[in-house]
């Protein structure tokens, strides 16, 4: 069984704010674009260049990593809200 740090790597989280009051949202739906700016911290051109990047990543390298922007992670931590999203979107290494 892989260590919970291990298999959140594929996630790159982007916090903001995590001193604001709030809580993520549920992303419990596999998203269509591996860049999740729900904090809204990213300007439309860079959000484009980074979809970019990762979209030739996973075509070349077959490796899938999302970018989350979530303004908080509420009660849990992010190493543990990468978790959970690794699993529930069965994120990593395509075949």
């Amino acid at each position: 069984m892989r260590q919970p740090l291990l298999n959140a790597l594929p996630i790159a989280l982007l916090l903001a704010g995590l001193l604001g009051c709030g809580s993520s949202p549920e992303l419990t739906e596999r998203p269509l674009s591996q860049v999740v700016d729900v904090a809204d911290l990213l300007a439309p051109e860079s959000e484009a260049r980074l979809e970019a990047t990762l979209a030739a990543l996973r075509a070349d390298a077959k490796i899938e990593i999302f970018a989350v922007a979530l303004s908080s992670t509420g009660s849990t931590g992010v190493f543990e809200t990468a978790e959970e999203l690794f699993q529930q979107w069965h994120v990593g290494v395509l075949r």
